[in-house]
């Protein structure tokens, strides 16, 4: 199989445990992987997916979003610098044992391959080349011809649609995309239920209320 000359980075923060929108974002990232024509897609969280005051996070002690990331197809998540509620050293480890998807913590760095296409994503520095640093802090947006280096703040209820010329790892077209406009995925909302009812026997066995309202 021939080298492709793109790949596309489909890329999205701030999604705060709104468990109806990551739903919709099954349709419209199943949309983009359909329109890619054959062309490697790769499917980044660049944050802030839980919220402390959601009680399926709290029943899960942090690790509902992610499982549902997961069960979308995100290829990484990033984890530690604004969750909500933060995930303990054991939530995380018990996390890296349910999800195939990378899991990356703040100021480290993970290989993303695909195929021939392989890059280095980095929430610090970046070490192997060709790298792009996630920035939550900086609202810059790839600019179409300029090598990708950094890509900075999602808006919340976006996705940020990003193709990158390959090899020449430079960015060729930018687009944000509105999650509420599409429909809910019936495939992700079975997997958002199942996680919901695991969590409430989980809180059971535990002697905790599982009151979802």
């Amino acid at each position: 199989m021939p080298e492709p000359d793109r790949i596309l980075l489909l890329c999205t923060a701030h999604l705060q445990a709104d468990f109806d929108r990551f739903a919709r974002l099954g349709t419209l990232l199943r949309r983009e992987r359909q329109a890619a024509a054959g062309a490697p897609v790769f499917v980044l969280d660049l944050g802030d997916s839980g919220a402390d005051g959601v009680w399926l996070c709290q029943a899960t002690e942090g690790r509902a979003p992610f499982v549902v990331l997961d069960a979308v197809g995100y290829d990484l998540a990033v984890t530690g610098k604004l969750e909500g509620n933060d995930l303990t050293p054991e939530a995380l480890e018990m996390l890296r044992d349910t999800v195939a998807m990378t899991l990356l913590p703040w100021q480290a760095s993970a290989r993303l391959a695909r195929g021939d296409v392989a890059f280095e994503v980095t929430t610090g520095g970046g070490e192997r080349s060709p790298f792009v640093r996630l920035d939550l802090d900086r609202a810059t947006v790839p600019e179409q011809g300029s090598p990708l280096s950094e890509i900075g703040d999602v808006p919340p209820r976006s996705l940020l649609r990003l193709v990158v010329a390959w090899p020449e790892w430079q960015g060729r077209d930018v687009a944000l995309l509105d999650i509420d406009a599409a429909a809910p995925d019936p495939v992700v909302q079975a997997a958002i239920d199942f996680v919901m009812s695991e969590a409430r026997a989980y809180a059971q066995r535990k002697g905790e209320s599982h009151d979802s309202g």
